[in-house]
């Protein structure tokens, strides 16, 4: 079979090969008799464009490829141009006859060949170059969610969505910067765009923003606005109300039950799902299937521990796609945390309604020797059991790490304050099947130091989920007008200031991107705008520098480096933020379809 012949068979059948084939030199001949064969000059076609290319529909192709003759020079006036969508002589436009390409495309394509052919008329020769484009939906991309209060007192939803139809360099931050070259892209603002996609506000009252999955690698996140006048579920591709409604329509009477007024937290996972009120007593549903958003119905009976309600407690989001599997509920009435498991989609671990909604929930236990307790600064006696944390005046918060120095399991990260001073303590956690929602957690292992330099109680903090400590061993916390990283693997180290000087105005939200190497931190500050700095290796303040402001103000984290904004963009008003959300869009470990 000629590469001419190879080139016609459609791409769904052959795309491995045919990837492989046009990321080379490729030629088809076809001999007319008209050409000597000592005369062929060859020619090489490099796109010279991202690979794959992904954008989201209003974004614009933009391809300026390069031609490149053996002998070095060739008669490029006489050649001829045509590209196609799908296969060789697939889908093609008029004005597609041109060396550089641009389109808008007007509808979605899923990882489909783009691909150029170039001929020569006089000889025949055909040269082939192509990459694999998909074209999402115009908010099937990521970027921060900014969820805040509008001047006439209901709650308005932001988009700022990291395009992927222009890319820049960053070069010039400072050259040391392990930055330097990274491939930065562009941003596109859609401000109150939940009353732009639906023609109506958001209730009053923000709370706060909860993405979450189904077991389907085609969908995309779905974002759950909390507010005092009804929890919102909204489509992450379209931002348009879900058919659900609000949250109250899948409680078991199509309404909240007695004493409940307002959704305050969620944790979705991939089969039980929790929410709190406005008290802190916790609601739980076992969904049918993780193939959905929303199947079954929240319970109207509020969640127990040791056979009693709980109250005051506070969701925090652990990766329920690896181990432990589980959301960690801290109880702050009874100063105590428990896990409350997820069944996933394994058959041994399935549950049904009640094995979660009567009541029946996971501790996690103390450590059994107090040797394990480990510590660089002497921390050792200031421990607390997770089962009684009487001695704890205030929990910050609660992250997780996915690596650590064992590389046994992954570990819970608390952060206290205890005896006004500040200390985070990792437990390494395991967790034993007994049968069907029914859990067994330990603590194995546990390290805790002081964190030293923090001038006060973090307003919000951020741990990087992905702790690995190669590529991100931190964690940030803000305090009034500054951001701080704490260095996880030199942890007697005081908290060093990420900013050279203190921002405008007090940080009062902060979100993280989860991939592998933690690109970036959204700051939400209390002027009413976002900021977005580099988190990788955000240890080194080498690598501090903000990319992007929406008063479009600031581009100098450090002396003299940053990513400078477009000067002619006007500031994006939203109004005052309550909280930041770096959409995570599907896929890593918040994902259901890991299991």
């Amino acid at each position: 079979m000629t590469n001419a012949e190879l080139m016609r068979l459609d791409y769904k059948y052959t795309a491995i090969l045919l990837c492989a084939v046009l990321m080379t030199v490729q030629g088809c001949y076809k001999d007319k008799g008209n050409y000597d064969y000592h005369d062929v000059n060859s020619l090489t076609v490099t796109l010279d464009c991202p690979t794959p290319y992904n954008l989201t529909m209003g974004e614009t192709v933009r391809i300026h490829p390069s031609l490149h003759f053996a002998s070095g020079n060739g008669n490029s006036d006489r050649l001829e141009y045509r590209w196609y969508l799908g296969s060789y002589e697939g889908y093609t436009e008029d004005g597609w006859n041109t060396l550089d390409f641009e389109w808008t495309p007007d509808r979605l394509v899923d990882s489909e060949t783009l691909l150029l052919v170039v001929t020569d008329p006089v000889t025949g020769i055909q040269s082939f170059a192509g990459v694999v484009l998909s074209v999402k939906a115009i908010y099937d991309a990521y970027g921060v969610i900014v969820l805040t209060e509008k001047e006439n007192g209901k709650s308005g939803l932001s988009f700022i969505k990291w395009k992927s139809d222009d890319v820049k360099w960053v070069t010039d931050v400072d050259p040391e910067s392990s930055i330097n070259g990274r491939i930065m892209p562009t941003y596109e603002e859609y401000p109150d765009v939940y009353f732009t996609e639906n023609g109506e506000d958001l209730p009053a009252g923000p709370i706060g923003l909860h993405e979450h999955y189904c077991d389907d690698k085609t969908t995309v996140g779905q974002i759950l606005v909390m507010t005092e006048g009804g929890a919102v579920d909204i489509s992450g591709k379209t931002f348009r109300k879900d058919p659900v409604g609000t949250l109250e329509n899948v409680f078991t009477d199509g309404s909240y039950p007695d004493g409940m007024r307002y959704v305050s937290e969620a944790m979705m996972m991939s089969r039980v799902d929790l929410v709190t009120d406005q008290d802190g007593h916790v609601y739980t549903r076992v969904k049918n299937t993780s193939k959905l958003f929303h199947s079954g119905k929240f319970l109207g009976r509020r969640l127990e521990f040791d056979g009693s309600e709980v109250s005051g407690c506070s969701l925090y989001m652990h990766p329920f796609s690896i181990s432990p599997n589980a959301c960690v509920v801290y109880d702050g009435k009874s100063k105590r945390m428990f896990h409350v498991c997820d069944s996933g989609a394994s058959v041994e671990w399935d549950m049904q309604e009640g094995d979660v909604a009567a009541g029946h929930s996971f501790p996690i236990l103390d450590v059994d020797d107090r040797k394990k307790i480990t510590s660089d600064d002497g921390s050792e006696d200031m421990y607390v059991s997770p089962e009684d944390m009487s001695a704890v005046d205030k929990v910050i918060s609660i992250g997780f790490s996915t690596s650590n120095p064992v590389r046994s399991y992954n570990s819970t990260l608390l952060m206290f304050r205890r005896a006004g001073r500040y200390f985070l303590q990792e437990m390494w956690i395991s967790r034993t099947n007994f049968g069907r929602g029914n859990f067994e957690f330990k603590v194995t292992r546990a390290r805790i130091e002081e964190i030293k330099g923090l001038p006060g109680d973090p307003a919000d903090l951020y741990i990087s989920p992905y702790v690995y400590y190669d590529e991100n061993p931190y964690a940030m916390f803000a305090v009034g007008r500054q951001l701080y990283t704490y260095d996880l693997i030199n942890r007697t180290l005081p908290v060093s200031a990420y900013f050279s000087k203190d921002l405008r105005a007090d940080i009062v939200a902060v979100s993280g991107e989860d991939n592998y190497y933690e690109w970036w931190t959204a700051l939400g500050l209390d002027d009413g705008s976002v900021i977005v700095v580099n988190s990788r290796d955000a240890r080194y303040s080498r690598n501090h520098c903000v990319l992007y402001d929406s008063r479009k103000e600031m581009y100098n984290a450090t002396s003299g480096s940053g990513v400078k904004q477009e000067n002619d963009r006007t500031p994006l008003e939203m109004g005052r933020i309550v909280d930041v959300w770096f959409k995570r869009r599907g896929g890593g470990i918040w994902s259901v379809s890991s299991y």
